[in-house]
């Protein structure tokens, strides 16, 4: 069979095919369907019981160790990755918590006191009218806030 090759001299994908078809042919399994996970299994089991020519096994033991070890580091960064996501994710809720609480504060003081000073423009009796309904404005924005921040989480 004439060897293809693409314009980098490299092979084709029918002819890397083709000899991994022949290699698993020699491997006593003919014909066998080449899908993704056969393919994956099957190189594993291949590199799991082929050992590493010109490597004594003091070496493939350095070498599982150092994996280990990976592996190890791999884990433990992602576990500090996720606690730096939960810890920055309480902050933004107290933020957003203290954000509400502000408002509703600022709203339940400022209207009645917005209320005395337009009353106190017009007259003293306008003056506690002012207050009064300055603080049942301030109660109602106050519930309407809080409501809408529950809503929102």
């Amino acid at each position: 069979m004439p060897e293809e090759s693409n314009e980098h001299g490299l092979p084709s994908d029918e002819e890397i095919e083709t000899r991994l078809r022949k290699v698993l042919g020699d491997l006593g399994e003919p014909e066998l369907e080449l899908s993704d996970d056969h393919v994956e299994a099957k190189t594993k089991e291949l590199l799991d019981n082929t050992k590493t020519p010109g490597f004594d096994d003091d070496f493939n033991k350095r070498f599982d160790d150092l994996h280990a070890k990976a592996s190890q580091v791999k884990d433990t960064r992602d576990a500090q990755a996720a606690q730096v996501k939960k810890t920055e994710k309480q902050t933004d809720d107290g933020s957003r918590g203290l954000s509400v609480g502000l408002t509703v504060a600022y709203t339940i003081l400022g209207l009645p006191l917005l209320g005395a000073g337009i009353g106190w423009f017009i007259g003293a009796v306008a003056m506690q009218i002012g207050i009064l309904v300055g603080a049942v404005v301030g109660l109602a924005m106050a519930v309407t806030i809080v409501n809408k921040a529950n809503i929102q989480n």
